[in-house]
């Protein structure tokens, strides 16, 4: 995963340097003056994409802080999903003057200027950090300071790999400072505590996606995640939208209410490794919860379908407030998986056929019709191996001005 970042301190000129590019063909150029980003002149209203040289992966962000805003029209903000060259393409959050902004889908505003009534209005000032992400399929998010104010979801969105700075404006009477941009870093964990309205049918958060799009959803019940539809033996898989570091784990509280030893092949647990959203593979830690015994078991899904057992025992027991961790580290043969029972390891195993390297992490929740619902997760948590520090650790860290944000009630 990849970060660039620019605090623009270094002499006046006409141009960022060497590591910026034009994103459209025969446009003006931004320029640095007095350790700011600012454009270069004025006169010509034009949509400029002045996009770092280097190319980044799906989930992606850019930030700016606001250093002065417009006095008429509007300026340049952060740009995502960008293509070289391309012409103004990307999605780019402008803001303009008397503190308000608009968002823009390859140059044509989706949100702002009075288009969408839910977009914030009269929000920016001078020293805030501006902040666009690209979150699990199709959401386009606008922060202030390390705040979600507006989501904008794209029915086709863009596959674009760059970032930087755009947007349309005509005077050169504004400047940001202290840009960051790249691949959403994930060194911290993420956690949902689920605390939340209720829902039969959602989670209710951007965050999650079915990794098998035709299976059953999850929901929320008194703040835990549980199998809110019938899915037989169907995998209502739910999986964060950002890849985690090669090494990771996810990790789980068996939640109140969760009844064993009665449920017919009912089975909850969670998922590393996983892919994209409708490709149902990765690897899954469940606890199968039968009549008369609890079988934990680590197993390969492809397709949204069980493929291979890698280890299956019924010695552990589990109560309700368990922890539950399934970690994952190497590749090849030597791809290793550690289960872990409120901080002590009680299950090893290993993939010799190394199924899968790399992915992000999720849930599995599954019960049966002839008891209902009775399997409950709380605080689920994911991350890096390299980095935890304890369960329940929830910082993100948002770049050059070190925003942390706290990824608890989604």
């Amino acid at each position: 995963m990849a970060i660039f970042t620019d605090d623009f301190n270094r002499a006046n000129a006409t141009s960022l340097g060497s590591n910026w590019q034009i994103g459209s063909i025969n446009t003006p150029k931004y320029q640095i003056s007095s350790n700011t980003c600012r454009y270069y002149s004025s006169g010509t209203q034009a949509h400029l994409n002045c996009m770092n040289a280097k190319s980044y992966g799906t989930y992606q962000y850019a930030q700016v802080t606001l250093q002065t805003l417009p006095v008429s029209e509007s300026m340049a903000g952060p740009l995502i999903k960008a293509t070289y060259q391309g012409g103004g393409d990307g999605y780019n959050l402008s803001p303009t003057y008397q503190g308000r902004a608009t968002l823009r889908r390859s140059g044509t505003i989706v949100a702002g200027a009075g288009l969408d009534s839910t977009f914030p209005t009269s929000t920016f000032a001078t020293g805030d950090v501006v902040r666009l992400e690209f979150r699990g399929t199709n959401s386009v998010v606008v922060m202030k300071n390390g705040v979600d104010i507006y989501t904008y979801t794209d029915g086709s969105p863009l596959t674009g790999d760059r970032v930087g700075l755009g947007g349309y404006f005509y005077n050169a009477d504004w400047g940001v400072d202290d840009f960051s941009g790249g691949d959403i870093t994930t060194s911290a964990p993420y956690v949902d505590n689920f605390t939340r309205a209720d829902s039969t049918s959602s989670l209710n958060s951007i965050y999650w996606e079915k990794l098998v799009t035709a299976n059953p959803s999850m929901g929320i019940s008194t703040n835990r995640a549980y199998g809110s539809t019938l899915a037989g033996i169907g995998y209502p898989y739910m999986v964060y939208g950002y890849a985690l570091e090669n090494n990771q784990y996810a990790q789980f509280t068996i939640g109140s209410g969760t009844t064993f030893l009665q449920n017919n092949n009912g089975r909850v647990g969670v998922m590393v490794r996983c892919g994209l959203a409708g490709s149902g593979d990765g690897y899954i830690l469940w606890i199968l919860d039968t009549s008369t015994n609890l079988t934990t078991q680590i197993i390969t899904v492809s397709g949204g379908s069980g493929s291979s057992t890698i280890a299956n025992t019924t010695s552990i027991s589990y109560t309700v407030g368990d922890i539950v961790r399934f970690e994952v580290s190497g590749s090849g043969a030597s791809t290793n998986f550690v289960v872990k029972k409120n901080g002590s390891t009680v299950l090893t195993a290993t993939d010799s056929a190394g199924s899968y390297s790399s992915g992000r992490a999720g849930m599995a929740l599954t019960y049966q019709s002839s008891v209902g619902t009775n399997l409950f997760i709380d605080d689920f948590t994911a991350g890096d191996l390299a980095v935890t520090t304890g369960p329940l650790q929830s910082t993100r860290d948002y770049g050059v001005r070190s925003y942390t944000r706290t990824l608890v009630n989604f």
